[in-house]
């Protein structure tokens, strides 16, 4: 009788709340600058974590198509980090008395489709600019993010550029 008052204490017992865990990609862009600061809020509000990513795009080797990653992109990768950090720090400012989520910024050298489109498999929401540093002005969608808009495993939002 006891095990079973047990299982049933154990069943009422109120459950963990997961947060949701959203993940930002980040270029140093005017739109990536907009979508961090949709997804801070957003973290915020849903009482979840965020991830910033931070992709130093490399070469492709021609032998493999695989990303060649080259000394310089140690610097260039401190740098992306940094330069992530930073706008994380200005975005959590503009949040002003708002209760801040926790954020984490992550930086890798690759290719930032693959890198997002990876790191969607374990995000609840994944959130980009409609369009980065390599653009054309009249394009509404970057190739960024309409390869990840294609592939995603999770929930995607596309923020569109700042009015």
């Amino acid at each position: 009788v006891s095990r079973a008052v047990d299982l049933v204490q154990q069943k009422h017992q109120p459950q963990e709340e997961k947060k949701p865990k959203i993940v930002v990609g980040y270029d140093g862009s005017a739109n990536a600058a907009h979508a961090l600061g949709w997804a801070i809020r957003q973290a915020a509000l849903q009482h979840g974590t965020l991830t910033v990513l931070a992709v130093n795009e490399v070469a492709a080797s021609p032998w493999t198509g695989n990303p060649a990653v080259m000394p310089q992109d140690t610097v260039m990768l401190q740098q992306a980090r940094t330069a992530a950090e930073d706008a994380v720090t200005k975005a959590a400012h503009e949040l002003g008395g708002a209760e801040q989520p926790s954020v984490t910024v992550t930086a890798r050298n690759g290719f930032a489709t693959e890198e997002l489109i990876n790191a969607s498999r374990d995000a609840d929401l994944l959130v980009v600019g409609s369009r980065g540093q390599l653009t054309f002005p009249a394009l509404r969608l970057g190739a960024t993010s309409t390869k990840i808009a294609h592939d995603a495993k999770c929930p995607l939002v596309l923020v569109p550029p700042a009015s």
